[in-house]
């Protein structure tokens, strides 16, 4: 199976186109099916290899069964992924970029959104594409903050003390003074002749 056919801006060494082509926009307002079941991996895969087949196409090159495998998700479900790089890369390099951020799961939704990035991954204008849609969604997520208005700072004040009122007389304790004791009495005792006097 031979590689997609990338539309470049100008011409051979240009950026690739991310809008939809006209099929693509035809395709887009179709209505939908309605509910459809999710196709496993191993069936979308086994499908693949059939259509291959049908092409007398080589069904052993994995890279023309990844390209042969169909989407299972979206407004483009049911289209091959080699017809999704050809017609809606933009769309494409959204979905490779999201599913990338989304958490590892064995969901059939899920391996099918990261074969449809393996298989662009493989080609240099899908690698580019991927990283023309990572720098837009960076670019949209930015964000943009105000500048900053600085204002004067003023000036610090300072405190000044209350002057202190001044302290009154301090009371002193009065100092009481100690009893007189009472006059000591002096008695006269006669014992024979000498007086002796006591002193009480």
């Amino acid at each position: 199976m031979d590689s997609p056919k990338f539309r470049l801006v100008n011409g051979q060494f240009g950026d690739p186109v991310m809008n939809y082509t006209k099929e693509a926009h035809l395709l887009r307002k179709t209505p939908p099916m309605g509910p459809v079941r999710c196709l496993t991996p191993a069936e979308v895969r086994k499908n693949a290899k059939q259509e291959l087949r049908d092409k007398r196409m080589d069904d052993g090159n994995q890279l023309a069964v990844l390209g042969m495998s169909r989407v299972q998700f979206g407004q483009f479900r049911g289209q091959t992924f080699k017809w999704l790089l050809e017609n809606a890369l933009g769309y494409s390099a959204y979905i490779s970029y999201e599913v990338q951020r989304e958490a590892r799961s064995d969901a059939p939704l899920y391996i099918n959104k990261m074969l449809l990035k393996q298989y662009m991954s493989a080609f240099d204008e899908g690698r580019r594409a991927i990283a023309m849609k990572e720098a837009e969604k960076k670019k949209m997520t930015k964000p943009n903050l105000p500048a900053v208005q600085t204002r004067p700072t003023p000036a610090p004040t300072v405190a000044t003390a209350r002057p202190s009122q001044a302290p009154g007389p301090v009371a002193t304790p009065s100092k009481r003074s100690a009893p007189t004791p009472p006059p000591q009495q002096k008695r006269q005792c006669t014992e024979g002749n000498y007086k002796t006097q006591i002193l009480l």
